[in-house]
């Protein structure tokens, strides 16, 4: 297929990065990430689906992209409470997270953790154990205890979620 010197794909459709982004959530949603393909985004977009990779160099970075904007989605605590509720509000929305989007799950714990969601997330949780009076040293170590819990617990969670009831 031949892309438009407008960006548009040889069916007319106009596409770039965020166009891509909400069809692809879009099919995440509906389908889960083993119903999300190439295929399935090209049909939502009303795309040649080979066109998603002028934006993407393959369906691995737009699953990242994906995960990384569901982390970007949660909310920052009011910095007005106290130190303790921020941090649990904070841990309570990732788990959250894992528990709403349980086959996704697997994915958000492999995110690299240099992405822009994840490291707002990280300067977040990093600024309220500094207000807790931690030093540099001991934000660094109870930092990585926080995201291992958070992490495995919200694997655990939404595995449990997948499993048939009883």
């Amino acid at each position: 297929m031949r892309e438009g010197g407008d960006g548009s794909d040889a069916r007319g459709v106009r596409l770039d990065r965020e166009t891509i982004v909400r069809a692809a959530q879009k099919v995440l949603a509906e389908n889960g990430l083993a119903g999300l393909t190439v295929r399935r985004i090209g049909s939502e977009l009303g795309a040649d689906p080979t066109a998603i990779y002028r934006h993407f160099r393959g369906k691995d970075e737009l699953v990242v992209e994906l995960a990384d904007r569901a982390f970007a989605s949660l909310p920052a605590p009011d910095p007005a409470l106290p130190w303790q509720e921020r941090l649990r509000r904070m841990l309570r929305e990732a788990l959250e997270l894992y528990r709403a989007n349980p086959d996704f799950a697997i994915q958000l714990s492999r995110q690299p953790d240099d992405t822009p969601g994840l490291q707002r997330i990280a300067e977040g949780v990093l600024g309220v154990l500094a207000d807790a009076g931690l030093g540099p040293r001991e934000r660094a170590v109870v930092y990585q205890l926080i995201t291992n819990y958070a992490v495995g617990s919200g694997l655990f969670i939404s595995q449990m979620a997948l499993l048939p009831s009883v």
